[in-house]
């Protein structure tokens, strides 16, 4: 599924996302975050990354929408993962399946946020299958 896609199901599914605190991993420019922000009646959203540039991009693409329910924070899946699993209920990603030294990392970090929360929290990830034995990894 392509990113605009999983815009287009969000729209769709906005119930999923009302008054909900979503975290995105890999946010890239935040085109999935800014989109559930202004168009989803979500509660909050952290948009995530570990590139600098890209989480200025992030910055930017906030800034010239004008929302205020959404944050950006550094997340570098290959480190202790240094969000609190609390502070969200949601997790979103697209388009993040793509490199497959990355794969462990992210499914750890997925792996620890959802830990403890006795199926109260829900991930979403969308991906476009380039490769299929990196989507087969990833699925695994």
């Amino acid at each position: 599924m392509h990113p605009l896609a999983f815009c287009q199901w969000a729209q769709n599914n906005q119930q999923v996302f009302r008054n909900k605190r979503v975290l995105e991993l890999g946010c890239g420019v935040g085109l999935l975050g800014c989109v559930l922000a202004r168009g989803t009646r979500v509660g909050h959203v952290t948009l995530t990354d570990h590139h600098t540039s890209v989480l200025e991009a992030a910055r930017h693409t906030i800034s010239i929408n004008k929302l205020d329910n959404v944050d950006v924070k550094t997340l570098d899946w290959t480190k202790e993962c240094s969000v609190d699993s609390n502070d969200f209920d949601i997790i979103v990603a697209a388009d993040v399946v793509f490199d497959p030294s990355l794969l462990p990392y992210l499914a750890k970090t997925i792996r620890k946020l959802l830990r403890n929360h006795n199926d109260a929290k829900r991930c979403y990830v969308c991906s476009t299958i380039r490769n299929e034995e990196t989507y087969s990894r990833f699925r695994k």
